[in-house]
């Protein structure tokens, strides 16, 4: 997933489905400082312990070109997991989906 900022900052694409044992790997596509936060308050309680326990609720602050903040949905439970990028610009946000097993 691509983060940029500006005025506003960006993750492209906004909403992400991936299957759960998936990794997803946030890239800065600027030299700007980034940081995505995943929205604790809006997960359900087994996303947000999941979160919590693999130390992944946020990621350190982001500060060069192509720098990477990987998040491994390995055991992660399915479910929308919802996040915001803060950084020099207003905050943007965006949704990681982790589709059901079929």
């Amino acid at each position: 997933m691509l983060i940029t900022g500006g005025v506003v900052e960006l993750a492209a694409p906004r909403a992400t489905t991936i299957q759960p044992g998936a990794y997803l790997e946030f890239v800065t596509g600027d030299w700007l400082v980034h940081e995505i936060i995943f929205e604790l308050d809006s997960l359900l309680p087994d996303a947000r312990a999941f979160l919590e326990r693999t130390d992944q609720v946020a990621s350190p602050p982001m500060l060069r070109l192509d720098s990477r903040f990987v998040v491994d949905f390995e055991g992660s439970p399915p479910g929308r997991y919802p996040f915001v990028v803060e950084g020099s610009g207003a905050p943007g946000h965006g949704v990681v989906v982790v589709e059901v097993k079929p």
